[in-house]
C-alpha cells in the first residue's frame, strides 16, 4: 500500500506488455507487478500482502488471526465471470490467512462470507459486515477484496466483448489484479477513522455497450437508501 501511495502521487505505473495477445496478434497492455507466481497462486501472494499491510496499524494485529472475534466477508469477482467460484476465493483468503498466521493462527474456523458481485459488490459486503458486529457480537470484521483478470479466459471474454484497450479500442480498460484489506469495527462517535453511517446499493440498467442506456437510475437509488441509513437527508 505505501509504494502504491507513493507511485500514485508520482504519476507512475507499473503498465507493460502481457503474455497475452490482441486479435491482431499484438501484445496487450497490462497493469501487473513482476512475480514468479501465476494463477492462483498470485492471486494469493496479493491477498496475503493486503492482510498484512492492513495488520500493521492494528493495536493488536494478531487479533486477525482468531476466528472467536474476527469474522470474514470476502469479496470477489462477478457471478458472470470465468472462475467466479465463490468457493476457489474463500480457499485463497483462508489459505492466505493461514500463511500469514503461521505460528499464530488461533484454533477454531472462521464465520466467513463471500459475495461474488466485483466491485458493485462492496455495498453488500459492508451490509453483511455490520450484521456480523451487531447481531452475532463479533469484534471485528476483516473485508477481503480480491481479482483478478489476468487469466486466458476473463481476457478472451473482454476481447470479444470490445472492453479492453487496443490498438482498434481507445475506449477500453487495461487488465490488471489486485487485493485490499479492509479491518472493520464498531465505534462510539468522535472516535478516530473513518465512519461509515450508511450503506446503499441497486442496480443500473445500463450496459456497458450502449445497447441499454445508463441514465444513473441505479446511483440515485443507491445515494437514497445509503442517506436514509444514515438518517441524512439527501439535500444536506
Amino acid at each position: 500500500l505505501d509504494a502504491a501511495v507513493c507511485a500514485l502521487r508520482a504519476n507512475m505505473d507499473h503498465f507493460q506488455e502481457s503474455n497475452f495477445f490482441c486479435n491482431k496478434g499484438e501484445p496487450i497492455r497490462a497493469a501487473m507487478l513482476p512475480s514468479d507466481l501465476y494463477g492462483h497462486a498470485r492471486l494469493q501472494q496479493w491477498i496475503e500482502l493486503a492482510i498484512h499491510d492492513c495488520r500493521k496499524f492494528m493495536p493488536d494485529p494478531l487479533s486477525v488471526f482468531d476466528p472467536a472475534r474476527t469474522a470474514l466477508v470476502l469479496l470477489g469477482p462477478h457471478q458472470q465471470r470465468p472462475h467466479a467460484d465463490p468457493v476457489l476465493y474463500m480457499n485463497l483468503a483462508l489459505d492466505a490467512l493461514a500463511h500469514a498466521g503461521k505460528g499464530h493462527l488461533m484454533p477454531g474456523e472462521y464465520t466467513c462470507n463471500t459475495i461474488a458481485g466485483g466491485r458493485a459488490g462492496l455495498g453488500k459486503a459492508l451490509l453483511h459486515a455490520a450484521h456480523y458486529l451487531g447481531a452475532t457480537g463479533f469484534e471485528q470484521v476483516l473485508l477481503i477484496g480480491m481479482d483478478s483478470y489476468l487469466n486466458a479466459a476473463d481476457i478472451s471474454r473482454l476481447l470479444h466483448a470490445e472492453r479492453l484497450f487496443v490498438t482498434d479500442n481507445s475506449n477500453g480498460f487495461l487488465p490488471g489484479e489486485a487485493a485490499s484489506a479492509l479491518l472493520l469495527r464498531l465505534a462510539p462517535p468522535g472516535s478516530p477513522g473513518l465512519h461509515i453511517q450508511g450503506v446503499g446499493h441497486a442496480l443500473e440498467a445500463g450496459r456497458p455497450d450502449g445497447s441499454v442506456p445508463s441514465r444513473g437510475q441505479g446511483l440515485s437509488e443507491a445515494i437514497r437508501r445509503a442517506c436514509q441509513q444514515a438518517q441524512c437527508p439527501p439535500e444536506a
